[in-house]
């Protein structure tokens, strides 16, 4: 028996019940309560519907009961859910170990990834901004055209040229 199957069923036999027992009930759809699909059933006729009590509204009015005819499908649910994730957690810690034996690679691979991630940011900014690549001049001046603060609106910022010569200490 699959989940599917079990709940398709669910859903036909809670159509049914739900008809079965509408002069019963506060409302008109099932709901879940504690896991289980339950009927809201007004107070006045909770002995009235068979099955198991699963709670209470707040305000007292409504009593939430699992009718007996879904009590074996709800458990065969919340059995098969139970060993899905059992499944799932055996799976996850297997290959939690096969992952751990390669640590050492994983972090480099994870660190070499961030760098070049963070040469890409840095080239796509450059190129976004219409940047240039510095480079060192013989005579150890520095020329800096048409310079401006990367963050500015260029529309409303006004670029300078900046040249530093050989000696001189302060612009």
């Amino acid at each position: 028996v699959t989940l599917a199957r079990l709940e398709k069923q669910i859903d036909v036999t809670l159509l049914d019940v739900l008809q079965q027992n509408k002069e019963f009930l506060s409302g008109d759809k099932a709901t879940l309560r504690n896991g289980h699909y339950v009927l809201p059933v007004s107070n006045a006729h909770k002995n009235k519907v068979r099955g198991i009590v699963q709670d209470v509204s707040g305000s007292g009015g409504t009593t939430f009961i699992e009718p007996e005819r879904l009590v074996q499908l709800n458990n065969q649910i919340t059995v098969l859910r139970t060993e899905e994730r059992e499944e799932i957690h055996r799976i996850l810690l297997e290959l939690s170990h096969k992952v751990g034996g390669c640590s050492d690679s994983l972090n480099a691979g994870n660190k070499l990834i961030g760098y070049l991630d963070f040469l890409q940011a840095k080239t796509l900014f450059g190129e976004e901004i219409h940047g240039h690549i510095g480079t060192l001049s013989e005579d150890q001046s520095l020329f800096i055209p048409s310079a401006r603060h990367p963050l500015l609106d260029p529309e409303r910022c006004v670029s300078n040229d900046f040249r530093i010569l050989p000696g001189q200490r302060v612009i």
